[in-house]
């Protein structure tokens, strides 16, 4: 067996243990949580494939597609993470024992 292969069936066992009273919501929460974790071992074992290089030189400000000339504030990092934290609503409460 791969170890691909052993990862998937550790996770499927993983799964017979989520109680069968799991609301929907509790379900897409729990899978963004899975995800979300995924991407950041991602980035932290692959940081230059997941960014790509660093910019060999910084924008202009004053220049651009924006209005009256400015830039954006923050980087695409920021943006990028703003807008996941805006996605990811709070947890749903538990079901009743």
């Amino acid at each position: 067996m791969s170890t691909s292969d052993s990862i998937s069936a550790d996770f499927e066992r993983l799964l017979e243990g989520v109680p069968e009273n799991f609301t929907l919501e509790q379900w897409q929460f729990a899978y963004k949580q899975v995800i979300f974790a995924m991407g950041l071992k991602i980035l932290e074992l692959f940081p230059e494939n997941a960014l790509g290089p660093p910019p060999t030189k910084s924008p202009i400000k004053g220049r651009g597609p924006y209005m009256a000339g400015g830039g954006p504030t923050g980087g695409p990092i920021i943006h990028l993470a703003s807008a996941a934290l805006e996605l990811a609503p709070p947890p749903p409460p538990l079901p009743p024992p």
